[in-house]
């Protein structure tokens, strides 16, 4: 009894078939760029230069603690919670939060907003 391979069996149209198999042909032969220069730097903002002193990283000025207590006086005397004075000058109360903790970037249009509202 001689054995004989059977024979791959064919489900759907034998031309749309034969046209994906071109198509993933062509798409392994483009290689993973799809035929364009690969660019594999994951992050291109770094140029691959040390940093030498702690001096050379730009630091940002911060609100500071001072100002978060007298902004949070502020709005306790005016009976107002961070989420209605967030409201009031179209900002997120996680802003509110971070200036009363001295934490948050120094805006000066922003500081200066918060204390007009506030009237310090």
């Amino acid at each position: 009894m001689d054995y004989t391979p059977a024979k791959d069996i064919v489900i759907g149209n034998p031309k749309l078939i034969a046209k994906k198999k071109q198509e993933d042909a062509a798409k392994i032969a483009k290689g993973p760029c799809n035929g364009n220069k690969c660019n594999f730097n994951m992050n291109p903002t770094v140029s691959g230069k040390k940093i030498k002193d702690d001096d050379e990283i730009p630091q940002v000025e911060k609100v500071g603690i001072d100002i978060g207590k007298q902004i949070m006086q502020a709005r306790l005397a005016k009976n107002l919670k961070q989420t209605d004075l967030a409201k009031q000058l179209n900002i997120t109360p996680d802003i509110i939060r971070d200036y009363e903790n001295g934490s948050a970037p120094l805006n000066k249009s922003l500081l200066n907003q918060i204390k007009r509202k506030l009237g310090i």
